[in-house]
């Protein structure tokens, strides 16, 4: 578990380590769904408090890219639906806290 989860805990979120994505996409070939974080009108910052977010909120499993164009790799098809139909993925997460 500690190889694939970057949350090995009970409660833990469903975060996927670099090999742990690896697994998921080359070994089992699982359909992936991409959420931008940038778009030419707004940027999320990913830093902790939105990483903290993604664990508490989304229960499926997820991939994080960071970098200059950060990217959340979903594995769920009705997620990634809700997402894009927000049309901002912090405006999705929000939903969630409600």
């Amino acid at each position: 578990m500690v190889f694939f989860w970057k949350n090995v805990r009970e409660t833990g979120g469903l975060r996927l380590t670099d090999l742990g994505y690896k697994c998921l996409v080359e070994d089992l070939q699982l359909k992936t769904y991409e959420l931008q974080l940038w778009n030419k009108d707004s940027h999320i910052d990913v830093n902790y408090k939105f990483l903290l977010d993604l664990d508490k909120h989304l229960n499926v499993p997820y991939y994080v890219r960071i970098g200059r164009w950060p990217v959340v790799t979903l594995f769920d098809e009705q997620t990634y639906f809700w997402a894009t139909l927000h049309g901002d993925f912090q405006r999705f997460l929000d939903g969630y806290k409600i």
